[in-house]
């Protein structure tokens, strides 16, 4: 409770912090080089701090209600494709391509947009973790008739068993991501903390030579809404 209200009242002052620096940059009134500079360093690092403030009010909110307040049909595979769309650039622009292979109308009874969340640090995490000029493969498919399976496999640095098991832990960086990439590591378990919501389970894979693979299952529906009501949703 004391995190996730001492969060709550950390995202007004930063919000005010970037509003002003904003103002500032805009009107150009800052003309030396250097003063510049400083303003476009406040401007990032309120913008970390406003995201780690974020992500520590969803986990916060996750351990003080866990159950899910409401639960609609989600059309997964809209979801999934629509995040593959959007990451599909930037997944580009960093030198990797992406193959898909969604099969349609996989449904899930939850928070449309939770498990978009889900989706995104997914892929954002292979697209920060992979070997430059790799796929990040994508796939999902129902598992009998209650159970879907959602993989995203990437190339790099082979996760070793002990660090699959720790990796979902909050804060968690593996001594060799620490420093190379920004963030705090708490995206995999904002994941598991979706997952879990969702009554699912999510766990990561290694074939101990390049391919890392996060897999997610989930228990699903039979039938899928048409797009436009899992947007409602």
């Amino acid at each position: 409770q004391f995190v996730a209200d001492a969060s709550h009242e950390l995202k007004t002052p930063l919000t005010v912090v970037l509003s002003n620096t904003d103002m500032l940059i805009a009107s150009g009134a800052v003309t030396d080089e250097k003063n510049k500079k400083r303003l476009d360093n406040i401007r990032a690092e309120s913008q970390r701090m406003k995201g780690l403030v974020e992500n520590l009010l969803a986990l916060a909110r996750s351990d003080t209600t866990p159950a899910l307040a409401a639960r609609v049909p989600v059309n997964f595979s809209f979801v999934v494709t629509g995040a593959t769309l959007t990451m599909e650039p930037t997944i580009y622009d960093l030198g990797r391509s992406m193959d898909c292979q969604i099969e349609e109308n996989l449904t899930v009874l939850g928070d449309g947009n939770k498990l978009r969340q889900l989706v995104d640090i997914l892929l954002d995490n292979a697209a920060k973790y992979s070997n430059e000029g790799s796929p990040i493969r994508v796939r999902m498919n129902g598992v009998g008739k209650k159970e879907l399976l959602l993989t995203v496999t990437s190339e790099g640095e082979p996760l070793p068993p002990e660090e699959c098991k720790n990796i979902f832990e909050r804060f968690y960086r593996s001594d060799k991501s620490r420093g190379q990439e920004p963030g705090y590591g708490l995206g995999l378990a904002i994941a598991q903390s979706i997952v879990a919501e969702h009554k699912g389970r999510i766990w990561a894979q290694s074939d101990g030579v390049k391919l890392n693979t996060f897999s997610v299952r989930l228990p699903c529906e039979e039938g899928a809404p048409s797009p436009g009501e899992k947007d409602e949703s």
